[in-house]
This record gives structure tokens, sequence and C-alpha cells, in this order.
């Protein structure tokens, strides 16, 4: 079980205590996370250990772009790809257009941008308007993995997970806590997972370290 935990610049420790395996790191949680500075990107890398770090490219809230913003997605994809440090492990990315479908000629750019890098197609995923049709685009442009809930919701899905599963890997994602996390794993056949630890001021230790032992309890 890879453990991935969501976290803002300046908590990457919070997850080395927490015995995570994988960062995906954000600025703005509140509004899903936004690409990290570049101050903040090289602070966290130089911190994280043995720790994998993933970072999101990302400018707006909305999942729906113009080719405008899709072309500066792929830009900022290759100037982080390029990055030489040893704890960058990918980039997390994606978008969708104006009718809700994933564009095959922007997939390819992504894929071509990234590199070597790791790749994942990030929730967007769960607003496609043709999902299954987006998930086989996205396999077929050689993502190597999509953070999802399993469907349309906010909150993991396993039977959609597992379905997501069979065209590409899922990371799973929506809403994991300590009452669902081990279960949802179980019935998904996810090896990945993705979560938020929420406290009263960022991320909470204890629920990070607690989340973790448990996911990997439920592979």
């Amino acid at each position: 079980m890879i453990v991935e935990i969501c976290l803002a610049p300046g908590e990457v420790p919070l997850a080395v205590a927490a015995g995570a395996d994988r960062v995906e790191l954000c600025r703005r949680l509140d509004i899903g996370g936004l690409t990290p500075t570049d101050t903040e990107m090289t602070e966290a890398l130089n911190a994280a250990g043995d720790l994998g770090i993933r970072v999101i490219v990302r400018e707006q809230e909305d999942f729906r772009h113009t080719p405008s913003a899709m072309t500066r997605l792929v830009t900022e994809t290759a100037r982080l790809a390029a990055i030489d440090h040893p704890a960058l492990s990918g980039i997390v990315t994606g978008a969708l257009d104006a009718e809700g479908g994933v564009d095959p000629y922007f997939l390819a750019e992504l894929r071509s941008a990234a590199g070597q890098r790791a790749l994942v197609f990030h929730r967007a995923i769960d607003a496609a308007a043709r999902r299954t049709e987006a998930l086989e685009a996205i396999a077929q442009a050689g993502f190597d993995a999509v953070l999802t809930t399993g469907g349309p919701g906010g909150t993991a899905d396993p039977e959609g997970l597992a379905y997501t599963n069979k065209i590409l890997p899922a990371i799973a994602s929506g809403s994991l806590r300590a009452h669902n996390i081990a279960t949802v794993l179980a019935k998904s056949g996810c090896t990945q997972v993705h979560f938020r630890a929420p406290g009263p001021s960022g991320t909470d230790p204890q629920l990070a370290a607690r989340l973790t032992a448990l996911a990997r309890a439920g592979c």
C-alpha cells in the first residue's frame, strides 16, 4: 500500500512522522490545491527525506479550462518536471474542456511535458461529462494513474474505484477517514491511497499517523 498525504507547503515533516510514502504538495487546500511557489516547492523537496513528492500543477479552482489555460499547464508541467531533485517523484495535473471532456491532444502534450516523471490526472476526472470515455483517453495517453473517488461524488465509491482500476491505476481518495478508509481499500482493490488529515490549524499529525496505519492494515 502506498500512502499519500495531501499537504500544504511547510507540512512535509508531518508526513515523514506519520510514516507516509508520498506527499501531494499543494497550496490553497481550501479550494482543492493550486501549484506551490518555487520557494515552497524547494523547501518541501529539501525536507522530504525518503518521501516522494508529487507536485500539483493547477492554476484555478474550476476544472474546465480554456485552450490558453491548458497551454499554461503544459508549460508549467515541463518546467517542474525538469527540476533535478531526488525527492520529486511526479506531477499531478489535468483539465477538462468547455464541454467537460478531455482533449487527447492536450493529454499527449502533458505526457510529453512530464518526460520520465510519473504523471497523474487529478480529480477533474470526477467532474467529467463522460467518465469512462475520459478514463480511456487518459490511459491511452500514457498517464500512470488517476486520482479519483471512483465517481462524481465527493466520497470514495469502492465499486467505482474497482471499475476505474480496470482501465488504469486508481489512487483512492474522497473523504477517507478512520471509519471508512480500510473498508474502501479492501473493497476497491486499490494499492494507492490519498487523503488529507485536517485539524484546527492545518494538518493534524495524530490523525495523519492514524489514517496511515489504518490504510496499511486495510490493504
